[in-house]
């Protein structure tokens, strides 16, 4: 399973502690700091140092109080430089306190800007407690190595000279370093956010795609169970057409028995049209039913023989007279024959008759039932 990528947002907010984190944090380290302080002075301090450390370690919790109760304040990070500050001013005044200094207490000068940069994590935070260090020590140290502040001098006056700017470049390296990590952490916050970002982005695409993708192939599904459907209605809609025409064409192309060994088939003009086809058929399957030897074609309901039709006809009685049916076309009138001859339509060797009553006449003639 893939680690999911905290947002820079989320980073920054882990590293930005609230007011009282920063209160609880800033009490644990410089607590640890005036116990160091006290150490040095008890292990290397004569009993006028313990006496004064104890007093500056007193001042310094003093504040410190003072700033845990306005925790809440929206002041707070300003009483921690305050109190950071006043670290490095008891510190400097130890010195003019005791009444002679040798400059080896002055390396705690570097504890208060390390404790702003571990409880603010701002680069300003570090900034800040590094000219207010700065400026406390060019006062009270330039004070004493120019003679305004009466003391006396352990170590020569060129060394503590040398020492005080040693401490003043280190609060300049400490400032400058963690600008630049600072710097170099919001630039990687910011590449970190923009790759977050278009990840986020990216990841928003592939679930737009993935839920069109889903939509598309519930659309589609569901157009093809539509089709499915519409495909069983029409076969089913074809199927009853099929049937419907079958009925339509036995009901429009009747074959009736009317006499011992003879069938009529009466043909109907408007029905014709669409059942024309099947007279050949129809006609050969009621002579095998009725085992006719004579069929009878009544055109009577035909209101007029196109040549398809008359076609159709003459196939009719040519494939009965191969089953040695004699076949009588029965109701040609005068205008459908007017037709047939101005079509070019030979009847000559199809038997006619004018009605279908003179077409049972001559069948019971044939056959020899009269």
């Amino acid at each position: 399973m893939a680690e999911t990528i905290a947002p820079p947002r989320q980073i920054e907010d882990m590293l930005q502690t609230s007011n009282e984190q920063r209160i609880k944090l800033f009490s644990l380290v410089e607590g640890l700091a005036l116990l160091a302080v006290m150490l040095i002075l008890l292990v290397a301090g004569n009993g006028q140092q313990v006496q004064i450390g104890l007093s500056i370690c007193a001042i310094v919790g003093t504040m410190l109080a003072v700033t845990f109760a306005l925790r809440r304040s929206r002041y707070v990070e300003w009483l921690i430089y305050v109190n950071l500050a006043s670290i490095t001013l008891m510190l400097s005044l130890t010195g003019p306190i005791i009444g002679e200094v040798d400059g080896s207490v002055w390396v705690l000068f570097q504890v208060p800007p390390l404790i702003a940069t571990i409880v603010l994590n701002t680069s300003r935070a570090t900034t800040v407690i590094c000219v207010a260090s700065s400026i406390i020590l060019s006062i009270i140290i330039g004070g004493e190595l120019a003679g305004f502040i009466p003391i006396k001098f352990l170590v020569p006056k060129s060394a503590l000279l040398i020492n005080f700017f040693c401490q003043l470049l280190v609060l300049g390296i400490i400032a400058t370093t963690v600008h630049l990590l600072v710097g170099r952490a919001k630039r990687a916050f910011a590449v970190v956010a923009k790759t977050e970002a278009k990840l986020a982005q990216q990841l928003a695409n592939e679930r737009e795609l993935a839920l069109q993708r889903e939509q598309l192939n519930a659309q589609l599904s569901q157009s093809l169970a539509e089709i499915s459907q519409r495909d069983s209605q029409i076969q089913a809609e074809q199927a009853a057409q099929a049937a419907l025409r079958d009925q339509l064409r036995q009901l429009s192309l009747p074959v009736i028995p009317v006499l011992k060994q003879t069938v009529v088939m009466p043909l109907i003009g408007e029905q014709l049209a669409n059942s024309s086809e099947g007279i050949e058929e129809t006609l050969l399957n009621g002579i095998s039913q009725h085992r006719a030897k004579i069929a009878i074609l009544d055109v009577t309901g035909v209101p007029t023989i196109d040549t398809e039709l008359g076609r159709r006809l003459i196939q009719a009685t040519a494939a009965a007279r191969l089953l040695g049916v004699q076949t009588i076309i029965a109701g040609i009138r005068p205008e459908v024959a007017q037709t047939l001859v101005s079509l070019g339509i030979d009847f000559s060797s199809v038997t006619t008759v004018a009605s279908l009553q003179d077409g049972v006449a001559m069948a019971i003639k044939r056959l020899g039932l009269g």
